[in-house]
């Protein structure tokens, strides 16, 4: 089965930001199988090697990781879904990634602007139901 998994660390604490979160995860769900797993976050360090899930495909969330337009967004995605099949996105703590993850991962940024870690999850959710709606020729993308 051909599906999405979204890490993240700490608990959703905004209510806002958490009916978004659900709201973005149903409407992707329509399309693609998206779980979101939330990961208890070490504290005052950034996240390293023994802070994440052994998956085949880790995608993670960075400033300094490559920016694309939602067109080439989409066409990575596809490209990453057909290879792996499963799919894995970590959006880190609040001290971010460990130089050595930085280097061995490959690093996806929705912006050079830093946000707090429960906005880049509704980010990236809206952009995958963005991506995931625009390949099924739906109308969300104008």
């Amino acid at each position: 089965m051909r599906k999405l998994e979204i890490y993240y660390y700490g608990k959703i604490k905004n209510l806002a930001i958490k009916e978004l979160v659900e709201y973005y995860t149903l409407l992707c769900n329509k399309t693609l199988k998206v779980e979101l797993v939330c990961l208890k976050d070490p504290g005052e360090r950034k996240i390293t090697i023994h802070d994440l899930p052994k998956k085949a495909k880790l995608i993670l969330l960075s400033e300094k990781g490559k920016e694309y337009s939602t067109l080439k967004f989409k066409e990575q995605l596809t490209k990453w879904i057909e290879q792996f099949s499963e799919v894995y996105f970590v959006i880190g703590n609040a001290y971010g990634f460990s130089e050595e993850l930085l280097e061995q991962y490959q690093l996806l940024s929705l912006s050079q602007l830093t946000t707090a870690h429960e906005l880049a999850l509704v980010i990236l959710l809206e952009q995958l139901f963005r991506v995931l709606d625009l390949a099924r020729g739906g109308k969300y993308h104008k």
